[in-house]
């Protein structure tokens, strides 16, 4: 079977490998079991991904909080502490500055937006 890398290109096709097979299949049957197999456990049906959840959600109840708490506190801390002292790593990296750089005049990346309209100038 031949695979192709641009549509109706007659001139670039390739031949699929088992290893393109697997890269689709394994996934595919992952997503199956994980989705769609029902498990009977003392006598209430659920999915695999149900069982993961309420294990995860029972293996961090004790610390829960406090994680959250201490994310909260870290962005919070970082993003006032870069307003002052302007890092460099935040300023030149556009994932950070998204991230880190809030406020009426942060990044702001939807469309038609002017940032003199935070000035109130037109």
């Amino acid at each position: 079977m031949k695979k192709s890398v641009i549509p109706n290109n007659p001139e670039v096709n390739e031949q699929l490998s088992s290893k393109d097979y697997m890269k689709f299949l394994i996934p595919s049957l992952i997503g199956v079991f994980l989705f769609l197999f029902p498990l009977i456990r003392d006598g209430a049906v659920n999915i695999p991904l149900g069982y993961l959840i309420d294990f995860f959600k029972n293996a961090s109840k004790p610390f829960g909080k406090q994680v959250i708490y201490g994310v909260v506190i870290l962005s919070s801390s970082i993003t006032l502490i870069h307003r002052l002292v302007k890092f460099k790593f935040i300023k030149s990296s556009k994932f950070w500055s998204t991230i880190f750089e809030v406020g009426v005049k942060g990044k702001m990346y939807w469309k038609g937006f002017n940032s003199s309209q935070c000035n109130g100038k037109k």
